[in-house]
């Protein structure tokens, strides 16, 4: 969690005495160290214990101080968006804009804002790409934003950035500056983190309205982003699309005994009540599921009229299914980690490779053949911040091309 407040008093206490911490009801031991950023106390290493947002209990006398946190204001979006660098890129078209409301668009921004490339250039050839990906980079933490700046330059390569770079379009505006001139291109998708609306913000942007606004800002530095057409590189093992999703979550990754109005509270029974409830707003649509029902169905239709032999990578910020969703020292935060809509996507689109964050649980796990990469970095205290972000930057893992799922 971004808000970091002052508490050393509180963390002092909770470290010095076997008391119960008030954000998570489990017992604070000598060797953790605890803070508003956290899910409770936590190991200082050694524990994957993250799931990208911070747990506030809905009692919490912090969710005061965090709704009236000042985090200064928006960047404006109105530079020109440089060109893409096709020297290794091939484009696939999404799918031609349909009239229709605003409200009702399932891709969640507007048609006529989405970049349509009338050409298909084919890159020459030369040098293969090599594909990183990282994701969870929260650079609002001082520790991360310096590794950011000291990131070495792979000039020749390609990195996906894989949602919670940051909070605030400022910011984002700000990683983007750092990164694009390390990098051929870079492919962002966005966390939730990106989505939330700080208090005191200006402009005071909400759910659509600040996707647009931050998909603007990523395409004055060049980035590509969900709402662009895919592009297709050429890989040491062949050419690859590369799929930038933005999908959110709908509450389904819990045990069906829990309703879908009762989901919230049975987190906050274990003290796990994700801090979108406050900050990621849904509007124009009337809520979270709806929004993910929408960015689901545009993401299908343009992925299903895309070559259907041609491999693909697949990029989100939550994971696409829900058993790899597994978070042993917050089991109950699940249903803020993404939707059932995209089980079997892997096998339904011909991915090679499915790349994903916001567990802070940095793996790989395999299925149908398929290699999921959780490729997170995490909060200052869960990496080893002596290494730097580029031992934590890694290459992506690609199944072999030749397959085809039937």
């Amino acid at each position: 969690m971004p808000f970091r407040t002052a508490l050393d008093d509180h963390s002092r206490a909770c470290r010095a005495n076997a008391g119960m911490h008030p954000l998570c009801s489990r017992p604070a031991t000598a060797n953790m160290e605890c803070d508003i950023d956290t899910r409770g106390p936590v190991p200082r290493a050694g524990v994957a214990d993250s799931a990208g947002s911070a747990l506030v209990r809905s009692d919490s006398p912090y969710v005061e101080q965090l709704q009236g946190r000042s985090l200064g204001n928006i960047v404006p979006a109105g530079a020109e968006a440089r060109p893409y660098d096709f020297r290794s890129v091939r484009e696939c078209a999404p799918l031609p804009p349909t009239p229709q409301p605003d409200v009702a668009s399932a891709s969640g921004i507007s048609s006529r804002s989405r970049r349509m490339l009338t050409t298909r250039p084919t890159a020459p050839p030369g040098r293969p790409v090599r594909l990183w990906a990282v994701s969870d980079l929260h650079v609002s933490h001082a520790e991360n934003r310096g590794a950011l700046q000291r990131l070495p330059a792979f000039p020749n390569d390609w990195l996906i950035l894989g949602g919670d770079v940051t909070h605030g379009a400022r910011e984002l505006d700000w990683s983007f500056r750092q990164l694009t001139p390390k990098f051929r291109q870079i492919v962002w998708v966005p966390g939730n983190h990106e989505l939330w609306t700080v208090p005191n913000a200006s402009p005071d942007l909400r759910g659509v309205a600040l996707y647009e606004h931050l998909v603007r800002i990523a395409r004055s530095h060049g980035v590509l982003t969900p709402e662009d057409p895919f592009p297709v590189v050429e890989l040491r093992h062949g050419p690859v699309m590369i799929v930038p999703l933005f999908l959110l979550y709908d509450y389904s990754f819990r045990p069906p005994s829990v309703l879908r109005h009762e989901v919230v509270r049975w987190a906050g029974e274990a003290g796990s009540i994700c801090s979108d409830e406050l900050l990621l707003h849904p509007d124009p649509f009337p809520d979270r599921d709806a929004w993910c029902a929408a960015r689901c169905r545009d993401a299908a239709a343009r992925l299903a009229a895309c070559p259907p032999h041609l491999p693909k990578v697949l990029v989100n910020h939550f994971p696409l299914e829900e058993e790899h969703a597994v978070l042993p020292m917050i089991p109950r935060f699940t249903p803020w980690c993404g939707t059932r809509r995209t089980r079997g996507w892997h096998r339904r689109f011909n991915a090679c490779a499915v790349v994903y964050g916001h567990l802070h649980i940095r793996g790989t796990r395999w299925l149908d053949g398929v290699p999921f990469q959780e490729v997170s970095l995490g909060y200052p205290r869960q990496w080893q911040t002596y290494r730097g972000i580029n031992a934590y930057v890694r290459e992506v893992i690609v199944a072999s091309t030749g397959r085809r799922f039937q």
